[in-house]
């Protein structure tokens, strides 16, 4: 069954493009909602988020579903701007999960968070890692679907024909720096560094690009080593993937980094920790390669990496390759819409 009458809403920094790829096939209203409050006082930002809720009442009636970006854009339905027959889906594809379940949450924001999690009838997961946590937080896993987010078609074509640079010692990160709580990094820069730095002292020639914006943090709080090259933001990562030997994501919460399936489609290597999402790809590349959040074991798995034979790391990177060819923008969208159209049949 064919629903138009669904409503896709995302707060004012866009929304995520591969998120607006999922449901394009849906021919889902957007909508965006105000730039929620900034301010300190407590209070007041409640107050002014009730506001604004509250004033988007017209914009979301009449939706048969509504798909939210962010589980607290449920919070809209407590101000009675969506209508009590509309269904609720939410795209699961940020790090408040991770937080809650490392002690980053208040009590009360995280009753908040089951009072939200409550309303909602089915969750679309970008991950397994994410879908795991939903299930602790009490979620029936029925309610539970996994859709992957997928380079862009243009860019994966590109990244098949890459041939990484097995016999160097470079390795890269792709991501903009992401700080919470003051110097909290989701990407794990941090550790990747302190890593970095370790591994180096064993590894002669051991190179590191950091590729995307945001590095001036990294930067101002840890002595650089040489080798470190950050290279700001690029129009093309292409040619940072075909330099490198290895990629590395140290997340914490990361939910499903496109940046790693992407360098796994250009066939590199890849190192990740155990709160990244695609630690379910990277598993089944060797599961050595998925590592606790701690700088020592990351760097010891980045030397041992670095001492294989150029035939066990062509063997990685043909591997590497197979799965990320595998994630697909076509087979999420029809994914995503099935379960989208399936859930909202049963609900009739």
């Amino acid at each position: 069954m064919v629903y138009r009458n669904i409503a896709f809403v995302h707060l004012s920094n866009g929304g995520h493009w591969a998120h607006k790829n999922f449901v394009s096939d849906l021919k889902a209203k957007e909508i965006t909602v105000p730039e929620l409050s900034r301010v300190n006082n407590r209070g007041l930002r409640y107050l002014n988020i009730y506001k604004t809720f509250s004033g988007m009442k017209k914009s979301l009636n009449g939706f048969d579903a509504i798909i939210f970006e962010d589980l607290a854009l449920v919070g809209l339905l407590y101000s009675g701007a969506v209508d009590k027959k509309t269904k609720i889906i939410v795209i699961v594809a940020s790090e408040w999960p991770y937080l809650i379940f490392n002690g980053f949450v208040s009590r009360p924001k995280l009753l908040l968070y089951k009072m939200l999690i409550k309303k909602v009838g089915l969750f679309i997961a970008v991950s397994n890692m994410q879908r795991d946590f939903l299930i602790k937080l009490g979620v029936k896993p029925e309610k539970i679907k996994v859709v992957y987010p997928a380079p862009k078609e243009n860019v994966r074509k590109e990244l098949l024909k890459i041939k990484p640079n097995l016999k160097s010692k470079n390795i890269v990160f792709v991501g903009n720096i992401r700080l919470r709580f003051g110097n909290f990094d989701l990407k794990g820069v941090d550790l990747l560094v302190k890593a970095f730095k370790e591994a180096k002292k064993r590894i002669k020639g051991l190179r590191l690009f950091i590729v995307g914006g945001n590095s001036e943090y990294i930067v101002s709080q840890y002595s650089i080593a040489e080798g470190i090259i950050f290279t700001g933001t690029v129009k093309s990562i292409a040619d940072y993937l075909r330099k490198a030997a290895l990629y590395v994501h140290l997340g914490r919460g990361d939910a499903m980094p496109i940046s790693v399936t992407e360098a796994l489609t250009a066939g590199l290597p890849t190192i990740v920790s155990e709160y990244t999402g695609s630690k379910e790809f990277v598993n089944k590349i060797n599961q050595k390669f998925v590592v606790p959040l701690d700088y020592h074991k990351a760097a010891k798995e980045i030397e041992d990496y670095f001492n294989l034979s150029y035939a066990e790391k062509l063997r990685l990177s043909k591997k590497a390759r197979e799965i990320g060819r595998e994630v697909n923008e076509k087979s999420g969208r029809m994914l995503f819409k099935k379960y989208i159209e399936e859930f909202l049949d049963r609900s009739i």
